[in-house]
């Protein structure tokens, strides 16, 4: 009939993302020709795309097949299983979601872990976007925050300066040491946070009342050379290793560059950086008694021998990491040293900086932080910080790790005690009515 045209039909694929934008920046998403460019799409793209069969035609003048012959055979696209726990991560993204909108921060970081596995359970921040629509985001809404923003941490370090003078035997839990206002090293006079005298003071209350002049006494103890090698053991300035694109190493400044200064600094969290993975495995390690799992958010390939197998980590192009010659894990402190470190960690809770993460019943261990931001140029910049609150329960047996990070509160209020510390509780909360968890539970 006339008019009439012939219609072609294409077959095509598409990737869908049914839970649109939950867990984006860990799960990125592929281009139109099905490769992936961000998260996990990009670092296991050859895995999920498999490969396609090639074949070969040979055609008559007029279209008639006369020969087809296959070039190379395709093998399917593998499975991947996450760690993530979609509930998890769905509780983890509202809370750091009203939490910059209540401190008015820029941006905001959390992060659970389960510290016996290093299983990464949430990793959330406030910027998301629709997997389906990627092409409305912006790049900046697209990074992974967890791994790919370095920040000092500031208070929240100081337990792994007490723990290298646990480790060194340089303090004793009895003895008593000076907290004063204010001490000087070498013409710069670093200060307590609240200003306070807290005078003659023991480890626990160092921790518990995060007091920068008695951490920085008992650092000078540690000594710089053995600082910075328990820090190094420890995995600072080193990748964490997860499973993700972008992975920066955060800074540990070498000790043969260390001014007068640096040992004072870096025993409060200044004048270096992390991650905030780092940062919440290198506590983690703390909570499974010395024992450092590296952090993955891989669960298993599908098919593959079983469900607890992954990928090698080298095969896929990711550097080694610390603690990859001995299948992930690495002992960085003694059971012991982690043992009384967080006995003073629940002191911090129960009647120090972190009391807004009292939950009744369950007992937390954690420390509070709170950063000078530095900005290029001008050095440390009054009014821009960085709050954080980091700690896991219950504390006898850890089955949670929880970090919250804020970028630049803005509220009147920006200390991670008042503002990271509630993000924390609200959290915890959660975990507990989501696996019912009893108080005092012991695994």
């Amino acid at each position: 009939e006339a008019g009439v045209r012939d219609l072609i039909f294409l077959e095509d694929w598409k990737r869908q993302y049914p839970q649109k934008d939950l867990a984006s920046n860990v799960i990125g998403f592929t281009g139109i020709d099905g490769h992936g460019l961000e998260g996990i799409e990009l670092a296991f793209d050859e895995t999920l795309r498999g490969e396609e069969t090639v074949w070969a035609f040979a055609r008559m003048a007029d279209g008639t097949q006369i020969e087809r012959r296959q070039l190379r055979s395709g093998t399917p696209g593998r499975d991947l299983m996450l760690t993530i726990d979609s509930r998890i991560q769905h509780l983890a993204e509202s809370a750091i979601a009203r939490g910059v909108r209540t401190y008015k921060a820029k941006a905001g970081i959390v992060l659970v872990l389960d510290p016996r596995t290093g299983e990464v359970l949430a990793m959330a921040q406030n910027d998301t976007y629709d997997l389906n629509a990627f092409q409305m985001s912006q790049p900046a809404e697209r990074r992974n925050l967890s791994v790919v923003y370095p920040f000092e941490p500031g208070s929240s370090f100081k337990v792994f300066t007490m723990l290298a003078a646990l480790e060194n035997n340089v303090i004793a839990l009895d003895e008593r040491i000076s907290g004063s206002a204010a001490y000087q090293i070498a013409h710069h006079t670093f200060r307590n946070a609240d200003g306070i005298s807290y005078g003659m003071v023991t480890a626990t209350d160092v921790i518990k009342n995060s007091i920068n002049t008695a951490m920085i006494r008992i650092a000078q103890r540690v000594g710089e050379e053995q600082l910075y090698e328990a820090l190094k053991k420890f995995g600072f300035g080193q990748k964490t290793g997860i499973e993700l694109p972008g992975e920066v190493s955060g800074y540990l400044p070498s000790v043969k560059s260390w001014s007068a200064l640096e040992i004072g600094a870096i025993a409060i969290g200044q004048s270096v950086s992390v991650t905030a993975i780092q940062l919440a495995s290198r506590v983690a390690a703390i909570a499974n008694g010395g024992q450092l799992m590296r952090p993955r958010i891989v669960k298993a390939l599908i098919p593959s021998v079983n469900l607890t197998t992954t990928p090698s980590l080298k095969k896929s192009g990711f550097p080694p990491s610390l603690g990859e010659k001995s299948g992930g894990e690495v002992r960085i402190a003694s059971e012991e040293s982690c043992r009384k470190l967080t006995k003073m960690m629940i002191e911090t809770v129960r009647s120090g900086t972190g009391i807004l993460a009292q939950i009744e019943g369950y007992t937390i261990a954690a420390k509070t932080g709170t950063a000078q931001k530095a900005v290029p140029g001008q050095g440390y910049v009054k009014g821009k910080y960085v709050a954080s609150f980091v700690g896991f329960f219950p504390a006898e047996a850890p089955q949670y790790l929880i970090l919250v990070v804020l970028d630049e509160p803005g509220g009147r209020e920006y200390y991670g005690s008042m503002t990271a510390a509630p993000i924390f509780k609200e959290i915890a909360q959660g975990l507990i009515s989501l696996d019912r968890l009893p108080s005092g539970a012991r695994p």
